[in-house]
Parts: structure tokens; C-alpha cells; sequence
């Protein structure tokens, strides 16, 4: 009887718990990182990440709304890392999640200890990004896409009552792991020095065991 009388809260943290990972994930933005790619007979390239929003919408995977023509691009996948280009640039290091899915069917709450412990497995997600490098006077630029899927999510919080209001929901800790990443990366076909990084990361990605595809 307590359980059922409980049933209804449970449902509320289910749908509370991700909405909270919605808000936090669609507002994730990365550190300023500073690295310079080692290309033979170029030496030292800048290249840096940036918020793709405005550049190209990818609305499914490996697929864009919108795209420049005479664009060329490399799609590497590999299971939980790949080879990202990061970077140092002016403009500001946000992430743009495009799509968010977590399959409501598969997301759990129970009460441990005091705490509200939510689990949520096959958690998806579409992520676009800028970027462009610089060697001295010469640079480019291009878009980038990353496709995460199998995602498993474990998620701590506590509930609070408030006089005439909804409960609030306070997150204590969370984390997420995802069990397949996919990258693709874009530019104009024209700039040869993006087809070096390209080729140089394709092979990175073969030395140590991945697949890659053009």
C-alpha cells in the first residue's frame, strides 16, 4: 500500500530526473584547450573546437540540413574514444546537442539510504562543432558532427517539498558512459591541409585497431 501510494512520486522523479539531464546536457560546454597537431614536413598546427550552432544542422547520422557545396568529410567510429581535434580559439568552446533521447521505458528510480537513485540506459545523443586551424597567415575552417549511442546513465538526488509548489529536485552526484561513438568530421574540399589532418587521424585510427570509413 505504501508502495502504491509512492508510485506516483517515483513517476514525477522519473520524469524530473530527466529533465534535468536534458537541461545539463543541452547547457554542457567544454574548457578552452589548447593543442597543436604535429603534421611531417609542416611542423606545429593550431587547430581549434568550437560551437558549430549556425554552421550546419545535423538532423540524423552522418546526414546535414544544410551544407556547403564541394564539401568533403571522414566519418570515424570507434567504440567509447576517437580521435578529436582540440584546440585554442577566440571564440567561445560550447557544445551544440542538437538531439537528446532517453527512453522513458527504460528509466528507474528507487530509494536508497535516503537518497533517490535513477538509472536510465540507451541513452542517445547528436552533438555539432566547429572547428578550424591556423599555420601563420594561412587557416581553414569546416563542421563537425558526433553521434553517441548505448548511453547509461546513473543519477543520485534528493527531493525537497516546498509550500504550494512542486517538490525540487537537487541532483547530488550523476555520471554517463556511452558504449559507441561515431565522429565525422567537414571542410572544403579545397583545403588540402584539412585532407592531411583527415588522412593522418584515419591512420592514427587503423594503428590502433579501429575502423574508420570515407
Amino acid at each position: 500500500m505504501l508502495i502504491a501510494a509512492r508510485q506516483p512520486l517515483f513517476d514525477y522523479a522519473v520524469q524530473q530526473g530527466l529533465a534535468i539531464l536534458n537541461a545539463t546536457v543541452k547547457n554542457a560546454t567544454i574548457d578552452e584547450i589548447s593543442a597543436t597537431v604535429e603534421v611531417p614536413l609542416l611542423g606545429g598546427i593550431d587547430v581549434t573546437v568550437r560551437d558549430g550552432a549556425g554552421r550546419g544542422r545535423w538532423w540524423g547520422r552522418g546526414q546535414w540540413g544544410q551544407r556547403e557545396a564541394g564539401a568533403s568529410s571522414q566519418r570515424l567510429s570507434r567504440g567509447g574514444t576517437g580521435c578529436v581535434l582540440l584546440s585554442q580559439g577566440p571564440l567561445a568552446e560550447e557544445v551544440n546537442v542538437t538531439t537528446l533521447q532517453v527512453d522513458p521505458a527504460l528509466a528507474r528510480v528507487a530509494i536508497e539510504a535516503g537518497f533517490y537513485h535513477a538509472a536510465a540506459a540507451n541513452v542517445t545523443a547528436n552533438i555539432t562543432f566547429g572547428w578550424s586551424w591556423s599555420k601563420g597567415p594561412l587557416g581553414g575552417s569546416g563542421v563537425g558532427e558526433l553521434f553517441l549511442e548505448g548511453g547509461a546513465l546513473d543519477m543520485i538526488f534528493l527531493v525537497r517539498n516546498q509550500e504550494g509548489g512542486a517538490p525540487q529536485v537537487v541532483p547530488v552526484s550523476s555520471g554517463v558512459a556511452f558504449e559507441d561513438l561515431q565522429l565525422s568530421v567537414h571542410a572544403a574540399s579545397a583545403d588540402w591541409l584539412y585532407q592531411v589532418l583527415a588522412k593522418g587521424c584515419f591512420w592514427l585510427a587503423r594503428v590502433k585497431g579501429s575502423e574508420a570509413a570515407f
